[in-house]
């Protein structure tokens, strides 16, 4: 028989038990809890198919300035081009290794409906660890083609203060290009050719490594016309308003010098890998250079 004591002592017990079990509990109700993934049915009906369905993969330098994603869904398309529709799973200061293992991003690839999926590093992958970026892209490139989707590269640029590190950065992404057949969209080199031409456009934010309004609309283009395989003929500076009211305002001569930058950089960069064009989707192999792309 248990003591007047240790009576005392279990009910004690018991009720901190029961008080942490219902503090739990409170905490969890009052947690915003993550949706579980779409099936593969319900992704197709959410990512309608006559949209171009491109998911974002990066970090801080993808989601600068509204996003990638937004900025994509915002861009004029010509007639007969199949409008954005894009999504990003993005994560501050977060390298494609890092995605990888936490596994959402991949949990999203899985998912299917996407026509492209672009995939950027963190910016000191290439220069500091090049064998780890070059595994976590192979991985993410054999999850893109699992679900019948085209994987882009996209090369980011040098920090501001370090413009001689580029052609190392070029060099990784264009050399896993080469070795995966997949397209680079060439931010990268596209930011040191504005800064050649159009040094009095600020790419940069303040510390030097984030882009500014300027710059992600530069990185927004690129990457239209590397999956579009087309450059942008409409003014974007009347682009539709970013999500929350947000807009970058560049003036139009900031927009169409930017918007011709990409373009020439872009269809520079041979040999290359074009993405398909819903048109000649059947027609075409499933990678294709860009020479070919031109002749069809």
């Amino acid at each position: 028989m248990l003591s007047r004591s240790s009576r005392r002592r279990s009910i004690v017990t018991l009720l901190l038990i029961a008080g942490a079990s219902c503090i739990t509990a409170l905490a969890m109700d009052g947690c915003e809890q993550a949706p579980p993934p779409l099936t593969r049915e319900q992704a197709a009906i959410q990512r309608p198919p006559d949209r171009m369905r491109v998911l974002f993969i990066g970090n801080s330098l993808t989601a600068r300035n509204g996003g990638q994603d937004n900025l994509f869904n915002s861009l004029p398309t010509d007639p007969g081009q199949r409008p954005p529709f894009a999504q990003a799973v993005t994560r501050e200061g977060q390298s494609l290794d890092g995605h990888y293992r936490k596994g959402t991003a991949v949990q999203k690839i899985r998912e299917g409906a996407w026509d492209v999926i672009v995939l950027q590093d963190h910016s000191a992958e290439a220069i500091e660890a090049p064998d780890l970026m070059a595994d976590a892209i192979r991985h993410f490139v054999a999850e893109a083609h699992a679900v019948g989707a085209q994987p882009v590269l996209f090369m980011t640029w040098a920090l501001k203060q370090r413009p001689d590190r580029l052609a190392i950065i070029a060099g990784k992404y264009r050399a896993l290009g080469d070795e995966l057949r997949c397209p680079v969209a060439p931010v990268g080199l596209a930011f040191e050719t504005s800064l050649r031409l159009h040094p009095d456009i600020e790419l940069y934010e303040k510390d030097g490594r984030h882009p500014s309004p300027a710059g992600s609309f530069l990185a927004a283009c690129v990457i239209h016309d590397t999956i579009y395989n087309h450059a942008l003929r409409d003014n974007a500076a009347a682009m539709a308003p970013l999500p929350h009211g947000k807009s970058l305002r560049l003036p139009p001569q900031q927009s169409e010098a930017l918007q011709q930058v990409a373009w020439q950089t872009v269809e520079a960069l041979e040999p290359s890998i074009a993405v398909r064009s819903a048109a000649a989707a059947a027609a075409l192999p499933a990678i294709i250079s860009r020479k070919d792309f031109k002749a069809q």
